[in-house]
């Protein structure tokens, strides 16, 4: 029987990031002060939320223990919310269907969340209507969001804004606890780039293991061998709690499981596949898992 303790944190309706991590870091001392207890771990979180684990590791909580943050924001500026300097407009739509509608004024009021979740179906005329001014309609009544949007929005890649600590990591390095990370992405991933440099970053700078699993996948989907139109092997899908548990197990208990023995580096390698239709469509692509020592790879050579 397993006896780990599990601590859920919504992390929308808290404001700036720097709230979540503030938030985080107060429930991981709380946590361990649970009997039995004596060390926390980070990482039932993908995307957004995932980046808040980003931002806990930069206020280096004492008893932080290991992370697992998959799909991740972080490093905003580089290419996570601007790509060669331009904002994703996508985050103006994540702000408006999203951020607000769970936003602490919002989750208090009905009518209001009401309100903005119909605001948030017309993203389209909001998009339309830039530029975005602070103090009127349609984000007005939740200025800690309509003030991060109209920032984002202002400030290019070079601007403080992006290098605050829970925009960026890289830039915060030396503030990041030293503890092991295992950083999980998938090749069609939108944050493939921040995970990366992350974990180049965090393995140059740290003693604590740190691992890098690169899959298939989408967004989240680690679960799956399908992306879009092509069909992967099977062994694309991993079982991610069991994979969770397992990285727990070592890092929490003390468990010698074999993570130890683990590649730094594990991709899966797409092809091998001839492409025709699968039953449900797809194309039958194939590929393979391979352990890496290292990344980049060292034989890498540039082809263009």
């Amino acid at each position: 029987m397993r006896s780990q303790f599990v601590v859920l944190i919504a992390s929308l309706g808290l404001g700036s990031w720097p709230d979540s991590s503030r938030l985080r870091a107060y429930s991981v001392s709380t946590t361990v002060s649970i009997p039995t207890s004596g060390r926390a771990g980070s990482g039932l979180d993908q995307g957004y939320p995932g980046g808040t684990q980003h931002a806990l590791a930069e206020v280096s909580p004492p008893h932080l223990a290991t992370m697992i943050p998959i799909d991740s924001l972080s490093n905003c500026g580089v290419s996570g919310m601007r790509h060669g300097g331009a904002f994703e407009l996508r985050f103006m739509n994540w702000i408006f269907q999203i951020g607000a509608p769970n936003s602490k004024a919002a989750l208090a009021n009905p009518r209001l969340r009401q309100a903005l979740m119909e605001s948030g179906l017309r993203i389209r005329q909001h998009a339309d209507s830039l530029t975005l001014r602070t103090g009127t309609p349609p984000l007005r009544v939740v200025p800690e969001y309509e003030a991060w949007l109209v920032e984002a929005m202002r400030n290019g890649p070079e601007a403080p804004f992006w290098h605050t600590k829970g925009m960026s990591v890289v830039d915060h390095i030396n503030d990041y606890a030293d503890v092991p990370v295992l950083h999980i992405t998938g090749w069609y991933d939108s944050w493939t780039r921040q995970v990366i440099i992350n974990y180049e970053a965090l393995s140059r700078a740290k003693k604590s293991p740190q691992r890098l699993v690169i899959g298939p996948w989408t967004h989240g989907g680690q679960g799956s061998q399908i992306a879009g139109e092509v069909e992967f092997t099977p062994e694309a899908a991993i079982d991610l709690l069991a994979c969770r548990l397992r990285w727990y197990d070592r890092w929490l208990k003390g468990i010698k499981n074999g993570v130890d023995d683990d590649s730094p580096v594990l991709l899966y390698v797409m092809g091998t596949g001839d492409d025709h239709r699968s039953g449900g469509g797809r194309l039958k692509h194939g590929g393979f898992w391979r352990a890496q020592c290292e990344w980049p790879l060292a034989r890498a050579r540039a082809t263009a």
